[in-house]
């Protein structure tokens, strides 16, 4: 039996397994409540290190406590109504409240961003292989597509590989889009598997302000080979360098009221149009060939979030952005998925593209294929207008955001392993120190936790920073704590944080119970309780103040990220390689107090003062 390919074995289900990669997610168990008086205990010991005194302190203790017997107890058994009698109680809440009612443009604002690394596949910037390397990046994407098509694609478990969890998300990469409204957008996935039915298997092309349609699949529904890839996208730049197109994508980018109203416009104006709309938005996913030259990772990232609005298509959920100068970036709608799904779909067309990263595929043969079908607007006056509106009303969004993608390279998952400790716990403390040292304070920090482990489930926060955090974080500053405290403190941080970690992923953290309560109150027309405007609410982090918006995303080369979510916030996230910490940090352009450059210089100055710390890793004889 011929030896499996490191794909198959990361991502293919054997022949004769009787597991499908969505046949658990029916079986699942249902989305847990926590009690009341277990979010308020969580909630008050996060509120701590925020409280300037004994006095503020017990003032906010007061308004918890006082919730949690009076207008809370009421909520959450109205909350424990609904619970009972579904099976996710949170979901489309969460859907609505975190993505779908928000008004303002999807990018920069809400959209996930990232680049893919080229070392290890010996691409190269300026290397002038663009449309190569775009073949063969998409006919592997294609590839996954087809894989979860045949519902052979290995489901997602917990660590100990007993625990199923939700794959539903995985059904929202491909073939889905967002669909705007006036005051609540709609999720639409056209994607099923082939036992399900059939799905559109066609990916949409942006170049220069213009859209062409490709189909992926032979006649025997095989993926068109790399090289066929490589005569249809070298066709589409080629009729692209020969005028520019209206850019009608860049209508995706403006405000979700504004881009409904238009939206239906243009179907309004012909049939034609409400086919090409349909044809966009039941695409596999989007490619763009782009003009930006970025010169490294920090700047694919950027410009997928803030290049050509003319050559984006924000309401797709994936769409991979091949750049003139060789990058690769990534953009996607986090509405519909969380981060890890499309890294796990990259890491796929990653590790598929070492294997076959000597493969001289341009010797094949290439049988014919239709050519790309270019996707012409009918427009008017009114659209018109509208395009050079929103080119020139939106041109300011393109320099609101600051990211820096950065690796630190001293050490990476290995060496803090051999410590007994979590490499993700070990990184949120870094974290702590960094923010600390630059700003002089504690931080109020969102770290996601997967609850996949239920039905349909996505997110509970972490929130990182305990008061075991800071008083490690004030040793590490202190002149008089010996090497021993720093090291025991530290310790004892990073135990603090996985016993968080490990609640929030069985949906026992705070946040989420307590958005629970707040949109029943909503829905019952109730008055919103005080504690959601008190100051230590506010000061912790609630309402979408946390000031530092983190996320682990996986221990592979594949990272991305998404903006801060306030004015003086970062966003910052990372995935850990076995040598390696990568980074990609987002401010605010417009905020005086944050600095990207400078907190990620922090955290490499945490990182060396945690390995002096720690010391050389302990012996194995």
């Amino acid at each position: 039996m011929p030896k499996k390919s490191l794909v198959e074995q990361v991502f293919v289900l054997p022949d004769d397994s009787d597991i499908t990669t969505f046949g658990k997610d029916e079986v699942l168990p249902s989305l847990p409540l926590p009690s009341l008086n277990h979010t308020i205990n969580r909630y008050i010991e996060s509120l701590k290190p925020f409280m300037k005194d004994a006095t503020e302190f017990s003032e906010a203790i007061r308004v918890a406590r006082e919730f949690e017997k009076g207008e809370g107890k009421v909520l959450h058994e109205k909350l424990a109504q609904r619970a009972a009698g579904q099976r996710n109680w949170l979901e489309q809440w969460w859907l609505n409240g975190a993505y779908l009612s928000l008004r303002e443009p999807l990018i920069p604002f809400y959209s996930m961003t990232g680049s893919t690394p080229l070392e290890d596949l010996n691409w190269k910037i300026r290397d002038y292989h663009v449309i190569k390397h775009a073949a063969l990046y998409t006919h592997q994407l294609v590839n996954f597509w087809l894989l979860m098509r045949s519902d052979r694609m290995i489901p997602t478990q917990g660590n100990d590989k007993k625990v199923f969890f939700s794959m539903q998300q995985f059904r929202r990469l491909f073939n889905c889009v967002r669909i705007p409204a006036e005051h609540t957008d709609e999720l639409v996935t056209h994607f099923k598997t082939a036992k399900e039915g059939t799905c559109a298997s066609h990916v949409m092309v942006l170049c220069n302000g213009r859209i062409f349609r490709i189909e992926a699949l032979d006649a025997d529904g095989k993926a068109i080979t790399p090289a066929e890839w490589e005569r249809q996208l070298d066709f589409v730049s080629k009729r692209c360098q020969e005028a520019e197109g209206p850019g009608i994508g860049l209508l995706t980018c403006d405000k979700r009221p504004v881009w409904a109203k238009n939206r239906t416009y243009l179907q309004d104006l012909s049939l034609q149009n409400r086919s090409m709309l349909h044809d966009i938005e039941t695409a596999m996913f989007m490619i763009v060939l782009d003009k930006d030259r970025p010169e490294d990772d920090s700047g694919a990232s950027y410009f997928s979030l803030c290049g050509d609005f003319s050559n984006r298509w924000t309401d797709k959920s994936l769409c991979v952005i091949f750049y003139q100068s060789g990058a690769i970036g990534g953009l996607c709608d986090h509405t519909a998925f969380d981060g890890m799904i499309s890294v796990a779909a990259l890491y796929y067309v990653y590790l598929a593209l070492l294997e076959h990263k000597e493969e001289k595929y341009a010797t094949h043969k290439i049988r014919y294929v239709p050519e790309p079908v270019e996707i012409n607007f009918q427009i008017d006056a009114f659209i018109e207008s509208e395009l050079q509106r929103a080119k020139e009303e939106l041109a300011p969004n393109k320099s609101l955001v600051v990211i820096v993608c950065e690796k630190f390279k001293g050490y990476g998952k290995d060496f803090i392993q051999q410590h007994k400790l979590h490499p993700d716990s070990f990184v949120q403390m870094a974290l702590q120190l960094a923010y600390y040292r630059v700003h002089g304070k504690p931080a109020p920090t969102y770290e996601t936790a997967t609850t996949r482990a239920f039905y349909n489930g996505r997110t509970e926060t972490v929130r990182s920073c305990t008061e075991e955090a800071i008083e490690w974080v004030t040793a590490m500053l202190s002149k008089d704590a010996s090497n021993a405290d720093k090291k025991a403190l530290l310790e004892r941080a990073v135990l603090k944080h996985d016993k968080l970690m490990n609640e929030a992923r069985a949906n026992a953290g705070c946040d989420r119970h307590l958005f629970g309560l707040y949109c029943t109150a909503l829905e019952e027309g109730l008055p919103i309780p005080s504690l959601y405007s008190h100051p230590a609410y506010l000061k912790s982090g609630g309402g979408g103040n946390y000031v530092l918006s983190t996320s682990l995303v996986g221990y592979t080369p594949i990272g991305g990220g998404v903006s801060p979510m306030c004015l003086n916030g970062y966003g910052c996230f990372y995935n850990i390689t076995p040598t390696s910490l990568c980074f990609t940090v987002s401010v605010w352009r417009a905020s005086y107090e944050t600095s990207a450059h400078k907190l990620y210089r922090a955290l490499v100055q945490s990182f060396e003062d945690m390995r002096l710390v720690l010391g050389p890793p302990p012996s194995k004889l």
